[in-house]
């Protein structure tokens, strides 16, 4: 006969784990160790290296600079023609317009094919809602002085000559529409017709006002052209900065490359 198991002892199973060496553990950060000190070593190898071609970049920058061919540039305002107080084309429609290269053909052609350019930008007048686009500068460059004021001007008759077109068509259209307003309220009998008289005196006001209807035209003539200021320190300094990164690149790819062939 047996005995009873008085108690029962349950003893808890301990499971040993196999744990990594701590060397495997940070294997990877050993080796991106390994590869930054072989950089490291390989900029400062080539720190001299390094230095030289970055100066002779920014020495070769500030010898362009000065020695370059000098630029003049000349500015002046434009407002934009209206009829009726309304603008014959948006001030920023019309900057993009100048800013194009089939506008800069035009131009050309008009000069004699003269070397320069020309760059346009509208500018705002007034405040917060009422704030809007109310003239257009136009800026040349060139050369000398005088091919800056010619290439100016021919950009501005350009764009007259174009507006022209919209600003007769639209004046010739408010012309007959005076003539429907001038039977009823000018008639050469009878009595006139009190709204025709009001509408066709308005009308005849704003269309012989300059505040409402006016053709494109310039504020002021071009100034005479000022030379462009070298800023050779700043393309010196650019052109270290730029240079000693690519260099510093180049030098670290390559020591990269090296230690991965070996």
């Amino acid at each position: 006969m047996t005995k009873p198991c008085s108690s029962l002892y349950l003893r808890p199973s301990i499971q040993i784990g196999v744990h990594p060496r701590p060397d495997s553990l940070n294997s990877a950060g050993v080796t991106d160790t390994i590869e930054l000190d072989s950089s490291l070593r390989a900029v400062w190898r080539s720190k001299w290296l390094l230095l030289a071609g970055a100066l002779v970049c920014a020495a070769a920058a500030a010898g362009w600079t000065m020695l370059g061919p000098p630029r003049f540039t000349t500015s002046a305002l434009v407002s934009m023609g209206r009829v009726m107080g309304e603008e014959l084309e948006d001030p920023y429609a019309v900057a993009q317009t100048i800013n194009s290269p089939g506008f800069m053909a035009a131009v050309k052609a008009r000069t004699g094919n003269a070397p320069g350019t020309v760059n346009a930008e509208a500018l705002t007048g007034g405040q917060g809602r009422l704030e809007r686009p109310t003239l257009v500068r136009i800026t040349a460059s060139a050369p000398s002085a005088d091919q800056a004021v010619t290439v100016g001007q021919a950009a501005v008759e350009e764009l007259v000559e174009r507006h022209r077109t919209r600003f007769e068509a639209s004046v010739a259209t408010y012309r007959d529409y005076e003539k429907v307003l001038a039977v009823t309220g000018e008639p050469a009998t009878g009595t006139a017709d009190a709204i025709a008289r009001r509408d066709l005196f308005e009308l005849r006001a704003k269309l012989g006002s300059p505040v409402f209807t006016a053709q494109t035209a310039t504020r002021d003539s071009f100034p005479p052209a000022v030379a462009v200021p070298r800023n050779t320190a700043v393309a010196a300094g650019v052109a270290f900065v730029t240079s000693l990164a690519i260099l510093l690149l180049l030098v670290i790819a390559t020591a990269q490359l090296r230690e991965n062939a070996a």
